[in-house]
C-alpha cells in the first residue's frame, strides 16, 4: 500500500467531476496535505495522524530504525 494520499485518484476525480473533493486517508505531513491539494482536493482529512499517538510514532520508529540512524 502506497504511504501517501492517492494522488493519481484524486487528480482523476478532480477531472472528471465537477464537485469539491474531500481527501481522506493517508494524510501524514504537511507535506501529503499540500500534495493532495495540489492533485485538486477541496480539503484535507487529517485523522489518525492527530488522533493516535501510537501510530504516529510507530512511523518516527520504523522510518528511523530503517535509516540505520537508530542508536542503542
Amino acid at each position: 500500500m502506497p504511504d501517501g494520499p492517492n494522488l493519481e485518484l484524486l487528480g482523476l476525480l478532480n477531472k472528471y467531476i465537477a464537485r469539491p473533493i474531500i481527501a481522506e486517508g493517508r494524510i501524514w505531513t504537511r507535506e501529503d496535505a499540500l500534495l493532495a491539494f495540489s492533485a485538486g482536493a477541496s480539503a484535507v482529512v487529517v485523522g489518525t495522524a492527530i488522533t493516535n499517538p501510537l501510530a504516529s510514532t510507530k512511523r518516527f520508529v520504523v522510518a528511523i530504525t530503517a535509516s540505520g540512524n537508530s542508536q542503542p
